[in-house]
Parts: structure tokens; sequence; C-alpha cells
């Protein structure tokens, strides 16, 4: 911890109490933290979402961009074509567009779309 708190500038005293609780960080020593580990700041606030900038979320958690993503594009392709009105088909369809975000590879719209009309 001694050396984890020297790479960060922060006293061993501060980091210690971070760690087991006892205080937390103000805004100033979150972004030293951030900057120095290069983690995620919602994993460092919370231990949500993926730990590390361009990692995919743990499993059983969910990235919440990515679904923002899926979800938009979902109700964008669905508003061009036929309702989907059964929530568990629409359910399948947004599960399989967050799959794609949420891998951190460029998503294609045109796949996407293709996906869906695929399982609409």
């Amino acid at each position: 911890m001694r050396s984890f708190a020297h790479r960060t500038g922060l006293s061993p005293t501060v980091v210690r109490q971070y760690v087991i609780g006892k205080s937390l960080p103000t805004l100033d020593s979150l972004i030293t933290l951030i900057k120095t580990t290069n983690v995620n700041l919602l994993w460092l606030a919370t231990g949500e979402g993926p730990k590390y900038p361009g990692e995919p979320a743990a499993p059983g958690q969910i990235d919440l961009k990515s679904l923002q993503l899926a979800l938009e594009m979902v109700e964008q392709a669905l508003e061009t074509r036929r309702r989907v009105t059964d929530p568990e088909n629409k359910a399948q369809i947004v599960a399989a567009v967050y799959d794609l975000f949420a891998g951190n590879q460029p998503v294609e719209k045109a796949k996407v779309l293709k996906l869906i009309k695929t399982m609409a």
C-alpha cells in the first residue's frame, strides 16, 4: 500500500483510509487515482462496469453505455420497420444488439440493422 500511495502522490494513511472505507476520496484524489491506475471512474467509485477502459463488463454486470446504445439502435430500427409488440421478442433483440456493443469491437450499423430485421 505504501508503494501505491507513493505512485499516486497520496499519503499511505489516506490510501489506507480509502481502502478500509473510513473515508471517501475527494474529486481531485479520484482523478489522481484514475490517472495513476488507468481504471474506469465508475468501477473505482462503485465496483460496477469494466475495470479498465476498453474492457468488457464482468460477467453478470451490465455496461450501461452499451445497453443505451443497443436500446437506441433497436428503437430507431423498429420505428422504421414493423412494430415488435411481444416483450420477449423485443428483449431478445435488445440482448443480441447489446452483445454486439458490449464486445468492444467496432459495430457497423448495417450489421445491427440486419440482425434486427432477421429477429423482428
